[in-house]
């Protein structure tokens, strides 16, 4: 969805870096007003050493019926969170779960909102956690892609995106992402041996127009720079 101002709750920094401890944040909502539509389902994924250890995930039943553009895109329909329940108790859970933690999340702004306008809205209380915008990660390691959105990216990747739109599915396309990215970003990092690698797409490799041909490099280079060219 699209990108919104900072939020006036929100108290945590933007962190331009690649922790090895977060939590991946997204959420599904009504709309994109996070003062005038409502959560429908939220769902998180930490890592720790970059490993998966913990989930959280839960539908939520909003305020008002979820317009019909909403469940063609998400699936979510009213029947699926008539018993859900309400978005006061459910932040509460979404908070212990997750603590301190750094979040990561892929136009994360726009989740930031929606959690942040709720828990001051329900307990006058501010979000304080830094976090960690994938998308903009994204769009300073990849500048030629010029699509951002997250499924182009994973595109990019070829990382599955079916059942996108779901807020676990998106959790899990967005920290493929984020770990692709990072091993691009850092020097000496590589996946945790129990990811799957991830290769580019031939569609991409078509456009890398020096494929194939023979370059040399001469001076020194640190590790960083070596490891991006």
């Amino acid at each position: 969805m699209s990108s919104v101002k900072r939020n006036r709750y929100i108290d945590g920094k933007l962190l331009l870096a690649y922790p090895d401890n977060y939590t991946v944040l997204d959420i599904e909502t009504t709309g994109l007003s996070p003062q005038n539509d409502y959560i429908t389902e939220i769902s998180a994924i930490k890592y720790r050493n970059n490993r998966r250890v913990d989930e959280f995930s839960s539908l939520v039943k909003p305020e008002l019926s979820i317009p019909y553009y909403i469940t063609r895109l998400t699936g979510i329909n009213d029947a699926m969170v008539a018993d859900a329940p309400a978005i006061d108790e459910v932040i509460l859970s979404f908070m212990d779960f997750l603590a301190d933690d750094i979040i990561a999340g892929y136009n994360v702004a726009f989740d930031l909102s929606f959690i942040a306008e709720n828990l001051a809205g329900h307990y006058a209380k501010r979000l304080a956690n830094d976090y960690v915008d994938v998308m903009k990660l994204a769009q300073n390691e990849l500048p030629f892609l010029g699509r951002y959105k997250q499924t182009a990216v994973a595109e990019y990747f070829n990382i599955a995106t079916a059942g996108a739109h779901r807020a676990l599915v998106d959790c899990n396309i967005c920290n493929g992402c984020y770990q692709k990215l990072k091993e691009l970003a850092v020097a000496d990092y590589h996946l945790p041996p129990k990811q799957k690698e991830l290769a580019i797409v031939p569609s991409f490799r078509r456009l890398r127009p020096l494929a194939d041909k023979k370059i040399v490099l001469l001076g020194s280079f640190d590790g960083l720079y070596l490891k991006n060219l």
